[in-house]
């Protein structure tokens, strides 16, 4: 790429002639204005809600409890991931392709089934998978409601941001707060108190996302044939590369547990939620960058660069924070969390190599890359859980880190591979066959 074409990428750096003006002109670009919007909105669910959530939980339950708490939640993330099938990425990849409603019904009655399937199987194998938790076959019906709340709030929260309106995830958020007052009363059920927590939070969350999304788009019974058979193949590469790209983020937290008990799963799952809220930014900023690109906004392989030079430079101030102040966050929680600082170092530094990834794989979804999209996150997927399980027994939790950090590390060859031979272009517009 020439030196001229770099300048134009860089946003507002070089163009910007007033302060004022910069402002004005990144509001009215919606690329812009929308990671802003969705970077603020999961900074306060992460930075805000899950801060307080955890600092709260960490004060008020013994640190074994916090680990069976982290272990169920991871859990049920886990079944959500598995019972999405790719259908909330294709909501934004079709919202502007066919019928808001029937795009928005199908996802939600195909991912709800898949929830009950998968969530039954669960119950019916947990103790044999996590002995650790198995405990919630006694509260079956109440472990399968909450997984089926956070499934339909996920897929109302990525409806808002197919409809380019990321605000109203952010009062989505504002409703889950709930769950910090809740954690007290339900001290006395140990870790279950913590899930459960969680868990009437999705519900006030789920009737609020309904009663606002039912203003803009329909929801009806059945599943819509067509609009499947249109969705599908997307869909199934996309369910496929989830699966790659989420199960070992999932699933480490349980590594961690059964390698090295749940002292130090409290203490992976804290340094990991405090390293990976900058990795907010470049998600955020990826989202946005996937909505745009399905809108047919621009050049996907230039607006790529754009996000990519912008999540850098706002990740910089963010990881000098983190390196000033960390130790004193995980203190915060309590002085049994102080000895994941290098964890959290390590998650920290690889922001920069993680939003290499948060970039690209919207990169592949406008262009229709599913072959490349498969590949890159099978890979993230077997470098995760193979470093990590090699690791961990010889580094403690610090394992995790270096697992992280060496994935993300070598995945940017293939990524910046792929983005610099594809061809310029907007994104590919179709509503049948993708």
């Amino acid at each position: 790429m020439q030196m001229r074409d770099l300048r134009h990428l860089l946003p507002g750096i070089i163009r910007g002639s007033t302060l004022q003006g910069m402002a004005e002109r990144y509001w009215k670009d919606p690329l812009y204005r929308n990671s802003l919007i969705l970077t603020l909105s999961r900074f306060f669910n992460a930075a805000v809600i899950g801060f307080l959530f955890w600092t709260i939980a960490a004060h008020q339950y013994p640190v074994a409890a916090v680990g069976i708490g982290t272990a169920l939640i991871s859990s049920m993330n886990l079944l959500m991931s598995l019972a999405m099938l790719g259908f909330d990425v294709s909501i934004i990849r079709f919202t502007p392709l066919r019928d808001p409603g029937e795009v928005f019904s199908t996802a939600v009655w195909v991912t709800s089934a898949a929830t009950v399937v998968l969530t039954g199987i669960f119950l019916l194998t947990v103790g044999i998978l996590v002995p650790s938790i198995a405990m919630i076959q006694e509260y079956w019906p109440f472990f399968l409601g909450i997984v089926l709340l956070n499934t339909l709030l996920y897929i109302l929260g990525r409806t808002f941001i197919a409809h380019r309106r990321p605000h109203l995830l952010f009062f989505q958020y504002i409703v889950t707060t709930v769950r910090l007052p809740l954690l007290y009363p339900l001290v006395f059920l140990g870790g279950l108190g913590i899930f459960f927590a969680a868990g009437i939070s999705s519900l006030l969350a789920v009737i609020f996302s309904v009663f606002v999304a039912l203003r803009f788009v329909r929801l009806t019974f059945g599943i819509h044939r067509e609009v499947f058979r249109n969705m599908f193949r997307f869909s199934s590469a996309n369910y496929v590369s989830n699966l790659f790209t989420d199960t070992p983020d999932l699933i480490l937290p349980l590594i961690v547990l059964a390698i090295l008990g749940p002292v130090a799963a409290a203490q992976y799952y804290i340094a990991f939620a405090i390293g990976t809220l900058i990795m907010v930014v470049p998600d955020a900023i990826g989202t946005s960058y996937f909505v745009e690109g399905s809108y047919g906004s621009g050049d996907s392989r230039r607006e790529a660069i754009r996000a990519l030079i912008t999540s850098a430079l706002v990740l910089l101030p963010l990881v000098g924070c983190v390196l000033l102040f960390g130790e004193a966050f995980l203190r915060f929680f309590g002085t049994a969390y102080a000895p994941a600082y290098p964890l959290l170092l390590l998650f920290t530094f690889s922001s920069f190599l993680v939003a290499f990834h948060k970039i690209c794989i919207p990169f592949l979804n406008i262009r229709m890359r599913m072959g490349a999209l498969l590949g890159i996150s099978g890979l993230r997927m077997v470098l995760l859980l193979g470093l990590a399980l090699f690791i961990l027994p010889l580094s403690g939790i610090e394992g995790a880190g270096y697992a992280w950090i060496l994935t993300h590390g070598i995945l940017v060859i293939p990524l910046v591979w792929l983005l610099g031979r594809s061809p310029a272009g907007t994104a590919e517009r179709t509503g049948d066959g993708a």
